[in-house]
């Protein structure tokens, strides 16, 4: 079930009466679960139990968890665990939605109340992320998930997809690492970090470099997403959902508005080797150095060229015009 099936579920809902009452759908295909919707038409999972265990609520921005309260819900009073969009917001009800699936697909068909709570408490650190400063810039997480959703193996993308966004390298499967890199307009000049450019022992460093044209037309963020999860399987989807919130951060709502064009970055996406990249030295004791390259002179590799390794294998093919570059 997709994110727009829950939300077309919560649609036909009708309005609490009051706000001790619970207006749900019958239990979610394959599971217990239940859509809901509370007093002042917020959407919310429940899952019904009789835990005595006690578990303290929390609240956040954008999102509420109460493991444990009364409400009449088809007019019989019961004790539910209870996670609520507390936002009005188009664009965070569709993540709200999205999560939901996720989740339905992750837990037993019948979960136990220990299992919904573990669940629930690490869903709860992605909408915390979500009103946080970003990490990354829109642009450079668009390149990225637009480059696993056209790779040949997105959950294998996804696996070496970096866990924070301190980590160094976009991707890496060591020795192997791989770094992308985007920039708009034409001219096809990145700004590196120089250890991004560092080739491990006995491994290769390539770079997907990705030329992107702004298209209130093309697609978002938040468009690439929602074809890629579907994708992946459930431990990928949850990954997926960590990485976007960590890198976007506040900055999710944004994404669901810049577009880009899909067709032009594909055709623009080339690869290279990061060491034949003109790079500088630096002298011992200097960190942090950052600089541009132009890599119009820069001969592109081709994927056949590539060490053979899992991450490689799964790059997307360059698109036929590359092969006269």
């Amino acid at each position: 079930m997709t994110g727009d099936d829950i939300a077309t579920r919560f649609d036909e809902l009708t309005d609490p009466e009051s706000d001790s009452e619970l207006v749900a759908t019958k239990p979610l295909p394959g599971t217990t679960l239940r859509l809901a919707k509370v007093y002042g038409g917020e959407p919310a999972l429940v899952l019904i139990h009789s835990s005595p265990r006690p578990a303290f609520g929390t609240r956040l921005r954008h999102v509420a968890y109460e493991p444990a309260v009364r409400y009449s819900l088809s007019g019989q009073a019961s004790t539910v665990a209870v996670f609520m969009c507390r936002n009005s917001d188009r664009a965070l009800r569709r993540y709200f939605f999205r999560v939901i699936s996720g989740l339905v697909d992750d837990l037993p068909g019948s979960p136990t109340f220990d299992a919904f709570d573990q669940t629930l408490r690490g869903t709860m650190a992605l909408f915390d992320a979500l009103a946080a400063p970003g990490a990354s810039s829109i642009q450079g997480v668009w390149a990225e998930v637009l480059l696993i959703l056209i790779s040949k193996d997105p959950n294998r993308l996804v696996s070496a997809w970096h866990d924070s966004p301190r980590d160094k390298y976009d991707f890496a499967a060591p020795p192997h690492r791989l770094e992308v890199k985007s920039t708009v307009g034409q001219v096809r000049v990145h700004r590196f970090a120089l250890e991004q450019l560092d080739v491990a022992y006995g491994g290769e460093t390539v770079v997907a470099s990705l030329c992107l044209r702004q298209d209130d037309a093309g697609r978002t963020v938040a468009d690439l997403i929602d074809e890629l999860a579907p994708r992946l399987d459930p431990q990928h989807q949850r990954k997926l959902d960590r990485v976007i919130a960590q890198d976007l951060g506040n900055s999710w709502r944004d994404a669901t508005e810049l577009a880009f064009d899909q067709d032009e970055a594909i055709e623009s996406l080339r690869y290279y080797l990061a060491r034949a990249i003109p790079s500088v030295r630096a002298d011992e004791g200097v960190s942090a150095v950052k600089f541009d390259v132009n890599l119009a002179e820069t001969v592109p590799a081709s994927p056949a060229s590539l060490p053979s390794c899992p991450l490689f294998a799964a790059l997307p093919g360059l698109p036929t015009s590359a092969a006269s570059v």
